[in-house]
């Protein structure tokens, strides 16, 4: 229908491309469409489609989660990219601004520990959860090899709660 209606062809044009079509993908490529078609809801074909997913989702949890405030001594402070970048601006140049502000906009006295401290703080929490990724990744290609949908259904509400 859209070959007829976009392109304007006729029945015996849309026939001759479309076996056309599948003589390439068989011929050139070298491509199985039955068996595909055959196994298209296989648990191969499932766990292979559904670990792209979970880490697709593990993927945007890390990023997500990595800009969230970070909390000091009590204190919590923003870690998203901005900040990230005037805190690096100044741990670079050697600089101390007056103040700081912390997540809820009070501003506190600036020192070079407390920024030396964020930094800390904000690199460890990136690498836990940059490891904590890694291995959830992992976790998620053994399953999807192991063909366990069940296992791959379950980590990935395991990562949804993160």
């Amino acid at each position: 229908a859209a070959l007829s209606g976009t392109y304007a062809l006729s029945a015996f044009e849309i026939a001759f491309l479309i076996k056309s079509t599948k003589a390439f993908i068989k011929d050139v490529l070298e491509i199985d469409l039955e068996e595909i078609r055959k196994n298209k809801n296989s648990t191969a074909t499932l766990c292979g489609q559904l670990v792209i997913e979970v880490v697709a989702e593990i993927n945007l949890s890390y990023e997500t989660r990595r800009f969230e405030n970070v909390t000091i001594n009590g204190q919590e402070f923003q870690a998203d990219q901005g900040s990230r970048n005037v805190l690096v601006g100044f741990l670079a140049a050697g600089a101390v601004p007056e103040y700081w502000t912390r997540a809820d906009n009070t501003a506190i006295e600036c020192t070079h520990d407390l920024l030396v401290e964020l930094q800390t703080a904000i690199s460890e929490r990136d690498a836990a959860y940059h490891a904590q990724a890694t291995e959830l990744k992992v976790q998620a290609r053994q399953l999807s090899e192991a063909r366990d949908y069940a296992g791959l259904m379950s980590l990935r509400e395991e990562v949804k709660a993160l």
